[in-house]
């Protein structure tokens, strides 16, 4: 049996392995607050005004379309933990194609990163053990960039309008699509425009402002475990010991805006390429959000994978980069999920993660930055003494 035929019964009995998962292993922590949220929004109620027991399990931090989620939960409560899985083995699927065509990966390079999409524990915990649908974030995202590759700018903007309607947080992608081309793309940012205003004006005749509570609920939030603000309220946090300063959370939001306008202008400046754009700036956002939760960085595990398949792995700092980041995230996942870091011995972890997530992400930040501007700085030298083309597949 080749290669291929050997990923494709891998593939086949991953995908049937996780569909029975979600039927017969019961729902744990965050899907137990949408099931809550979505029965509350049957019964009539309004999806940010929650109940008691509702806001003991998490306040519905969501965007509009999280609501309909309640369509094929209204049918069987499994069903949305289904397509989430469905999704991401749609995306797996869709990425392992593109890997397999790829001219600028070897073919040991293929197989590591066909692994990495279907076997990842980290991917498996986030979307099939907690049923979060962070997945179908990195799709709707991912989806967006590559149409817009493709000069199809109308459905990329839709694309990322879906995506911000579900969790906030992709918006850092829109100036970086809406200049892709070193020039404003009126077509994306007017379809942006308009679908966000369909979407928000509904959701507003419906049930009033409340959705804003969503977003003020996301901003008043404690720093979480792979934040570095998280490591700085800690026990072990040097502002504490140096300084007597506890808690410095209120500095995310305008550190995430400053680092992001930076990385914007270098973006310009130095005419990165949209998908490295996109990788770097939600990195960037990671490194400074306050609210360290795992499931975040499915977006930015996934968006590699798809950075690596059309940028080419040939140098071996970057490649090392991302895969320390990727055995990062695996190995806190699996140590959350059975020896909860959180609890007893452990407990030390959740003080110091945020440390080291904020290291390894500078260092992956740092190798995308050097070798992105100097490859864009040869190039630029290159069409300024010549007419030739340079292949700059790394």
């Amino acid at each position: 049996m080749c290669g291929k035929q050997w990923i494709q019964v891998l593939f086949v009995i991953a995908f049937i392995t996780a569909v029975l998962y979600c039927i017969f292993r019961p729902a744990v922590q965050d899907y137990i607050a949408y099931s809550l949220h979505w029965s509350h929004i049957l019964s009539g109620g309004d999806p940010w005004v929650g109940t008691a027991e509702m806001n003991m399990y998490g306040h519905n931090a969501y965007g509009p379309l999280y609501i309909l989620f309640v369509l094929p939960f209204s049918i069987d409560q499994k069903l949305p933990r289904i397509i989430f899985t469905i999704i991401w083995f749609a995306l797996a699927y869709w990425l392992i194609k593109k890997i397999y065509n790829s001219g600028k990966i070897q073919n040991k390079t293929k197989i590591i990163l066909t692994l990495i999409l279907i076997l990842s524990p980290f991917l498996w915990l986030r979307t099939v053990h907690f049923g979060q649908f962070d997945i179908i974030l990195a799709a709707l995202s991912l989806w967006s960039i590559d149409t817009k590759q493709q000069n199809k700018s109308i459905l990329s903007g839709i694309l990322i309008t879906l995506a911000i309607a579900l969790k906030y947080y992709p918006i850092v992608f829109v100036p970086f699509i809406f200049f892709s081309e070193r020039k404003p793309d009126f077509k994306f940012f007017f379809t942006f425009v308009v679908t966000s205003a369909v979407i928000f004006a509904t959701t507003y005749l419906i049930w009033g402002d409340t959705f804003i509570m969503a977003i003020k609920y996301a901003s008043a939030r404690p720093s979480k475990m792979l934040s570095i603000f998280r490591f700085l309220r800690g026990t072990y946090s040097p502002l504490k010991i140096i300084t007597g300063i506890h808690n410095v959370d209120r500095l995310s939001t305008l550190t995430i805006m400053i680092s992001g306008f930076i990385i914007f202008i270098i973006y310009i400046r130095n005419k990165i390429d949209l998908i490295t754009g996109s990788v770097i700036a939600i990195n960037v956002t990671l490194l400074f959000y306050k609210v360290g939760h795992q499931q975040f960085h499915v977006l930015l595990y996934v968006l590699l994978v798809y950075w690596m398949l059309n940028k080419g792995v040939s140098d071996k700092l970057t490649f090392k980069a991302i895969m320390i980041y990727m055995l990062f995230i695996n190995i806190y996942d699996i140590g959350y999920v059975s020896l909860s870091w959180y609890k007893f011995h452990w407990s030390f972890v959740r003080e110091i993660c945020g440390l080291f997530s904020f290291v390894i992400m500078s260092f992956l930040l740092y190798v995308l930055l050097y070798k992105q501007t100097n490859i864009t700085s040869a190039i630029i030298v290159s069409n300024d003494t010549s007419n030739q083309q340079l292949d700059y597949s790394d």
